[in-house]
């Protein structure tokens, strides 16, 4: 579901929420990454230790990279000037667990991250300026997570980045 509203001429409000069951109904050989120790042999490359990627039943499991719910909620208000408008934007956005491999190993629990951005345009609407700011909470949380030969990888959600 997602809406959008008009409060006034200078303020709008937008939003939407998501739910999603998304399993497998029946995944009996899905592959599944196992990181070995270095002491132990590994079938994949005939050496030790690493990653090694066998198969196993992923029925019932969600999917990766589908949480169950997800929302996300912005205000912007348009501050007209003589010379131009500036708008303000502050968003906040949420996701559950979400998991990232079929095995539903790696996982990244649920979160929430905070944005804003202002953008001044001219009078004439020729072109516009914007300053951003993304994660402003500076909440740890990854959007990747897998197994590598070293043990596990991640890809963190930037903290505090801003343009």
């Amino acid at each position: 579901m997602e809406f959008e509203a008009a409060v006034t001429k200078k303020t709008t409000l937008q939003g939407g929420v998501s739910w999603v069951d998304a399993k497998y109904s029946s995944f009996p050989t899905a592959p599944a990454d196992f990181v070995l120790p270095i002491t132990t042999p590994n079938p994949d490359n005939g050496g030790f230790g690493g990653t090694h990627i066998a198969q196993h039943s992923a029925s019932g499991n969600r999917m990766p990279f589908a949480p169950k719910f997800s929302a996300n909620f912005s205000v912007n208000q348009d501050v007209p000037f003589e010379n131009g408008t500036i708008s303000l934007t502050a968003a906040v956005k949420y996701q559950s667990k979400v998991y990232f491999t079929p095995d539903n190993f790696y996982l990244q629990n649920g979160y929430a991250l905070l944005s804003s951005s202002a953008k001044w345009r001219p009078s004439n609407g020729e072109w516009d300026v914007m300053v951003w700011g993304e994660n402003l909470a500076g909440k740890g949380a990854y959007v990747l997570d897998s197994a590598t030969g070293y043990g596990g990888f991640g890809v963190p959600v930037e903290r505090g980045q801003s343009a």
